[in-house]
C-alpha cells in the first residue's frame, strides 16, 4: 500500500518500531536480530515471479533495509 522497503520513510518507521521493543524488553531479551534472511525477502519474489519489481526496486528495497538495520545497530548501542 505503501511501497513496503521501497518507501524511503520505512527506514525510519522501522526504527520507532525497534525503538518500542528495545524500550520494553531489553530486560527480557539477550540476543537482538533485526532482520532474518534479508536477501530472501528482497530476491524471492522477484526471482520466484511472485512480484513484478523491477531488478532497481528490488535493490533499492535492499539498500533500504540495510540503511534501516544499521541505524537500529546505532540506537541499540547508543542505548
Amino acid at each position: 500500500k505503501k511501497g513496503g522497503w521501497n518507501n524511503r520513510q520505512t527506514i525510519d518507521r522501522f526504527v520507532e518500531y525497534c525503538k518500542v521493543l528495545f524500550d520494553n524488553y531489553a530486560d527480557r531479551v539477550t540476543y537482538w536480530q533485526t532482520i532474518n534472511e534479508q536477501n530472501m525477502l528482497v530476491f524471492a519474489g522477484r526471482v520466484l515471479g511472485q512480484k513484478k519489481k523491477s531488478w532497481k526496486e528490488v535493490f533499492q528495497g535492499n539498500h533500504h533495509m540495510l540503511v534501516a538495520q544499521a541505524k537500529v545497530m546505532q540506537l541499540f548501542h547508543a542505548g
